[in-house]
Order: C-alpha cells, then structure tokens, then sequence
C-alpha cells in the first residue's frame, strides 16, 4: 500500500500544520507515513509545496506524474503543481486565488483555473474552504476545512473521522479547529458523496 499526497498553496496558509495533523492521524493508526517540503518566499506568500507519502517508501518526495491526491489551498499553485497528477489523480481544491502583489497583473479566472484539471482528466472537487473557515470562526482555519473535507472524500482510508477529531484535540484553539473540521467534512458529504 502506497499514497502520495501533494499540498499546494502560499506561505501562511497553514499548509504544514495540515501535512502534520494528516500525518499524525495516519502514525496514530501504524500506517507509516514521511513528510517532506519545499518551499520558495513562503513568509511572503510564496510558494509551498509539501509531500506526504505513505506506506512503505523511501524517497522523501511524491514522483511527479504519480501523485494519487493533491490538495490544493490555492489554485493558482494547485495548477502549478497539476505535473505531480497522472489521469485519475484526485484534487481537493479550495476556491482561493491570492492576487500577487505585483501591479496591474492580469489574473486569470477560476474557471480556467478549474478547467486545466478537467482538461487533464483529474477528478477533482471545489470546496469553498475561506467561507466556510469564516463560518467556524476564524479564516485561518481553512487548511482544516480542508482537511476534513480529506477524511469525509474516504481517498486515503486510514483517515478516520473520530482520530481525526482527537489529532486536532492537541492543537491550539481546539474548539475553532474542530468547527472547521466538521464544516469541511460536512461540505465534502453534502455536495460530493
């Protein structure tokens, strides 16, 4: 049994929290998992890319064309990063572009965002994670809006949903990560199961 996982976005989005509560959910249950991250100006938002592979491996990275899942907390990196896919991969995406703070940069639209996974033949599923995040309480939770929106999807199936609750348990402010957790994982039932 093996998984690679990509998460994608900028600098401040919590995307290491993220990787460590995936992966300590997964070490809590004995399934062996290895996190590994690059990252460019992520204290300036800049781009971040952390891999978690699980199972029996020994590389630190996710092969590029054999990633099974990406998480995107961004898309614009989410499309950036779409050469780690292979047709059938699976994306969870966040429906977040962050402007780039240079003047008078055209942007372009979320539906050409999105449409590059279609194009490539990747399964993927929107998931308003800054609403929802605003909803629990606080923006800065979308990366576990996220992350349950992961553990409601089934793709990794070692991810279960009361060990999911009890890892976010040893986080600062619990009760908002919590709330997050469930507003993602009841979006990703709702809207995609």
């Amino acid at each position: 049994m093996e998984h690679n996982i990509v998460l994608t976005g900028v600098g401040g989005q919590g995307l290491i929290t993220l990787a460590r509560v995936i992966s300590t959910t997964l070490l809590n249950r004995g399934v062996n998992s290895l996190i590994s991250e690059t990252h460019g100006m992520s204290q300036r938002g800049g781009s971040v890319i952390v891999h978690i592979r699980i199972g029996d491996i020994l590389s630190p990275l996710s092969p590029i064309g054999g990633t099974d899942l990406m998480i995107g907390l961004e898309l614009i990196e989410a499309v950036r990063q779409i050469n780690y896919l292979y047709q059938g991969s699976k994306a969870i995406l966040n429906d977040y572009m962050l402007r780039p703070g240079i003047p008078n940069v055209r942007m372009p639209g979320k539906r050409d965002l999105i449409n590059v996974f279609r194009e490539n033949n990747i399964d993927y599923y929107i998931i308003p994670a800054q609403k929802l995040a605003i909803e629990a309480g606080n923006i800065i939770s979308a990366n576990i809006v996220m992350y349950g929106s992961l553990v409601a999807s089934e793709f990794i199936l070692q991810l279960d949903y009361e060990e999911a609750i009890n890892t976010l348990s040893n986080l600062r402010f619990k009760e908002l990560n919590i709330r997050a957790f469930k507003k993602g994982y009841n979006y990703f039932k709702n809207n995609f199961r």
